[in-house]
C-alpha cells in the first residue's frame, strides 16, 4: 500500500482498495467510477481492485525513482458543512513525498503487492486443525516447517510475524498478514 506522509493532522494514511466508507478509516480508497455522497448516502467507489493496480505501480515506480511526489486531497461533494471544512478549511489537503526535504527523518515504507499470491483464508488454530495449501506457503515464506497444518506453532509464529509488521497479535492468518507477508518492501 501506499503510506502517505506529511499530511497536516493525520497520520497512517494510506491508499488501498475497497467500495464505502466501511473500507476506511480515513484513508483513500481508489476507483474509477464513484457515486457522490450527496446521491448516495455513503457513497461508492466503484472498480476499486482494478484502479489500484493501475495507479500503484506508476506511484511505487516514481517514488523509488527518487522523483517528487506530490498528492492533491479534493473533496468534490463538500457542500461546506462536513468535516472535510473542519480539518483543512477550503483549500484542498496537500502532501508532498518526503523527497521534497532534504531534512525529513522519516523513511517512506514502500509495499508492493503485485505479486502477493492468491489468499484463501482466513486461517486459525482450532479442532480439528485446518489444513491447506496457503498454509504451507505461509509457513515456508516465514521459515517455519511447512506441512499445511495450523497448529499452535503456525498460530505462535502469526502472532510473532504480526508484532513484527505492527498489527494486533491475534494469531488469525487473516489477508493483512498474508499480503504484509508476501509484499516487496523497501525504504526511501
Amino acid at each position: 500500500m501506499i503510506y502517505v506522509n506529511n499530511v497536516p493532522n493525520f497520520e497512517w494514511i494510506l491508499w488501498h482498495t475497497g467500495n464505502s466508507d466501511e473500507s476506511t478509516s480515513g484513508c483513500l480508497i481508489l476507483g474509477q467510477t464513484q457515486e457522490s455522497n450527496l446521491v448516495k448516502k455513503d457513497g461508492w467507489v466503484g472498480s476499486s481492485v482494478s484502479a489500484y493496480k493501475f495507479v500503484y505501480p506508476r506511484v511505487r515506480d516514481a517514488i523509488l525513482s527518487g522523483t517528487k511526489v506530490t498528492v492533491k486531497y479534493v473533496d468534490f461533494d463538500d457542500n461546506g458543512d462536513n468535516e472535510y471544512i473542519a480539518v483543512s478549511g477550503r483549500e484542498p489537503v496537500v502532501s508532498t513525498s518526503p523527497m521534497d526535504k532534504k531534512e525529513a527523518k522519516q523513511k517512506t515504507q514502500v509495499y508492493d503487492f503485485s505479486a502477493v499470491p492468491v489468499f484463501y483464508g482466513p486461517f486459525m488454530y482450532k479442532r480439528p486443525m485446518q489444513k491447506h495449501k496457503n498454509i504451507k506457503l505461509w509457513q515456508k515464506k516465514v521459515g517455519i516447517s511447512s506441512d499445511g497444518w495450523f497448529g499452535r506453532g503456525t498460530e505462535a509464529k502469526v502472532k510473532e510475524v504480526q508484532k513484527k509488521l505492527g498489527l494486533g497479535e491475534t494469531g488469525l492468518l487473516d489477508e493483512e498478514t498474508w499480503k504484509l507477508t508476501f509484499a516487496i518492501k523497501e525504504e526511501q
